[in-house]
């Protein structure tokens, strides 16, 4: 597995590669010595990151594997499709999925997610419009939900 990290406002953001796919959009908190094993994906993600970071993109188009038990794909695939800017309930999306009352294996679903930002578990919320929660930590959310907005308006349709 090749890796590079990104450094950001909301800490580092480790990205995996492996078969020309990006298997893993992680993020933490402190620097660790990681060896960057750099590669033409790895790059193009990693720019694509730091221009969503800048307000400068709203869609990602590198290559990703969506990994987990069907359900899991599922949900993670719906997640895909809450445009930028936007929310969506738990509730909500478990409706989408075909089960009401699957809201809670849908929470659990997103954070299974590997692939933070790419597939935007972040925008998630409670149906009662509180943050619900986030395995990347609450305040990354709220960030990732604040940077949003503030670029939504701004965005090429």
């Amino acid at each position: 597995m090749k890796t590079v990290c990104l450094k950001t406002n909301l800490g580092f953001v480790d990205i995996s590669e492996e078969n020309n796919l990006i298997v893993s959009i992680s993020f933490r908190n402190s620097e660790k010595n990681i060896k960057d094993t750099p590669s033409e994906l790895l790059y193009e993600a990693r720019n694509q990151i730091t221009a969503y970071f800048d307000g400068k993109l709203f869609k990602f188009s590198f290559p990703f594997l969506i990994q987990g038990t069907e359900f899991q794909q599922k949900v993670h695939n719906q997640l895909i499709r809450i445009s930028y800017g936007e929310t969506l309930s738990y509730c909500s999306l478990a409706i989408d999925c075909g089960n009401e009352k699957a809201y809670r294996a849908v929470g659990n679903a997103a954070g299974k997610n590997r692939l933070a930002i790419a597939v935007p578990c972040h925008r998630l919320i409670s149906s009662d419009g509180s943050l619900g929660g986030f395995s990347s930590g609450l305040w990354r959310k709220r960030e990732l939900l604040k940077l949003e907005r503030a670029y939504r308006f701004s965005r090429k349709a």
